[in-house]
């Protein structure tokens, strides 16, 4: 069970309630455009804290040279990334081969 999923999706939903209540405002996560110049703003300078899966120092020094400008960069960035450390971590506690690590260094 993606206990973080459903612990983020209770908070998500907890958050458009508390708009609504408080502000009148209605928000449709599904309706949410996935290219808002802002949004990638934020993540191109890195200002990720508070944002699941992007808020380590690692993961923003990333973002920051990517500059990602599009959904896909994002999707990339965390896929890549979490391959990445676990790859560097298995190497540190000997569990990968060197070669596996050589090839990664080119990255």
């Amino acid at each position: 069970m993606d206990f973080l999923g459903l612990r983020t999706l209770t908070i998500l939903r907890d958050a458009i309630n508390l708009i609504k209540e408080n502000h009148g405002i209605d928000i449709d996560l599904d309706a949410l455009p996935l290219d808002d110049e802002k949004t990638f703003q934020l993540y191109q300078r890195g200002d990720t804290i508070g944002t699941f899966q992007f808020e380590s120092p690692g993961m923003q020094k990333y973002l920051r040279e990517l500059k990602p400008d599009s959904f896909n960069d994002l999707i990339a960035m965390n896929a890549l990334y979490l391959i990445f450390q676990t790859i560097l971590i298995a190497n540190m506690v000997g569990k990968v081969s060197p070669m596996i690590c050589q090839r990664w260094k080119k990255f």
